[in-house]
């Protein structure tokens, strides 16, 4: 009789989710008497013979797996578990067996509600917090994630909600294997949009990566990694840690780890965070980050140039090279890099002093500047005009 009771209130649950501590209520209570130490020992039993039928339900969310943890909470709590049976039908049995061919390829023989829902909320919940969050997949697919995150009732997730979000009525006894075959088709494509999301945001940084090196977009992506760690690894002597820039050179070099490794470790540099955790909105800002540092990259290797053959010219490695640059609204950038040495030091010594007095008796520091920046682009338009060929705009070398 007391199992014949345990049975008969796991069957009640079938029309709507029962509390745990009902069950507990009902055998406590006369002719059973049950002392609320054995009350979890069997409910536990019942729930592992019928397993595969029952959905277990905390605050009425729907709880997917059965772990040690939410053991232990069913435990100290039962008043806020409820559990519900689905059996399968003939009707379920074939929607379930859509469900799991779109969601695992397999053709199983026996399915029940169980085997289904644990696969898709594995693979749901194992998805990177990026597919779960972006607007870059189709309406149907959002819609689909919206009802499976929010979801409370497993069979009105999957008799309704999802038929609905694919654009079909409602599984219902009428059904016909055609219009479940059609519904499995509409998954399998929701499911590959999902599973490709997060690929497809790499492949989008790989194309950035390219672009903001001026490399061809067809290089094998191996090749790229080698190209730019042999144009820019050897710069890493030649600047400091300023704004992130030896850092990022760093890993750019980086000749450790597989391709993938080395992809994920720049993006993550660059924005502040794993590639898996990005917003839609921090794309346009990798972007512009990554240009920057590329822009500065380039600039440091016409540096290098500079500077070896000034250094090789004299003979003299404790030169200094300077680039200087102005950026006028609605015009062209131009810029100039300037070898130091001790000799140029002191033929300006006396000049330097002389100017600075000078501009020490404008009234501000914009004035001052205002002097410089006309004085050096007068400089490099006279410049220009004693050169055979103009002074081209300054842009980054590739």
């Amino acid at each position: 009789p007391l199992w014949l009771a345990v049975e008969e209130f796991f069957d009640r649950t079938e029309q709507d989710p029962l509390k745990v501590s009902q069950l507990y209520d009902e055998l406590s209570d006369p002719p059973f008497g049950i002392k609320a130490g054995l009350l979890p020992v069997l409910f536990l039993a019942a729930y592992l013979i019928y397993k595969d039928e029952i959905a277990i339900y905390e605050d009425g969310y729907y709880s997917p797996f059965m772990t040690q943890e939410l053991l232990e909470k069913i435990l100290k709590s039962p008043s806020t578990f409820s559990i519900q049976r689905f059996r399968t039908d003939n009707l379920k049995d074939q929607l379930f067996k859509k469900y799991a061919q779109a969601i695992t390829f397999d053709n199983p023989t026996e399915v029940n509600m169980m085997s289904v829902l644990k696969p898709l909320s594995r693979f749901m919940v194992n998805l990177p917090d990026y597919t779960k969050r972006t607007k870059k997949v189709s309406e149907k697919v959002q819609k689909i994630r919206e009802h499976f995150f929010s979801a409370k009732s497993p069979a009105q997730l999957l008799f309704k909600d999802l038929p609905i979000a694919c654009g079909f009525e409602p599984i219902h006894p009428q059904t016909t294997n055609e219009k479940l075959e059609a519904f499995s088709n509409e998954l399998k494509s929701v499911f590959a949009e999902l599973r490709i999301a997060y690929h497809k945001l790499l492949s989008e940084f790989r194309a950035m990566l390219k672009n903001a090196f001026h490399e061809d977009e067809k290089i094998p992506f191996s090749e790229l990694r080698e190209r730019l760690r042999g144009r820019y690894g050897p710069l890493q002597t030649y600047t400091i840690d300023t704004q992130g820039l030896k850092a990022f050179l760093g890993r750019l070099a980086d000749p450790y780890g597989d391709d993938a490794h080395w992809l994920n470790s720049l993006a993550t540099f660059i924005a502040r965070k794993p590639p898996e955790k990005w917003l839609d909105e921090d794309i346009n800002i990798v972007e512009y980050r990554l240009v920057e540092f590329s822009k500065r990259l380039r600039d440091l290797e016409r540096l290098r140039i500079h500077y070896e053959e000034n250094a090789l010219a004299s003979q003299n490695p404790k030169i200094e090279v300077v680039m200087l640059r102005t950026v006028r609204q609605g015009g062209n950038d131009y810029d100039a890099i300037i070898a130091l040495d001790e000799s140029k030091k002191k033929a300006i010594n006396d000049k330097l002093a002389k100017i600075q007095d000078m501009l020490n008796e404008l009234q501000t520091d914009d004035l001052r500047l205002a002097v410089l920046a006309k004085l050096f682009e007068d400089q490099l338009v006279e410049q220009k005009n004693k050169e055979d060929q103009p002074l081209s705009p300054a842009k980054g070398n590739k």
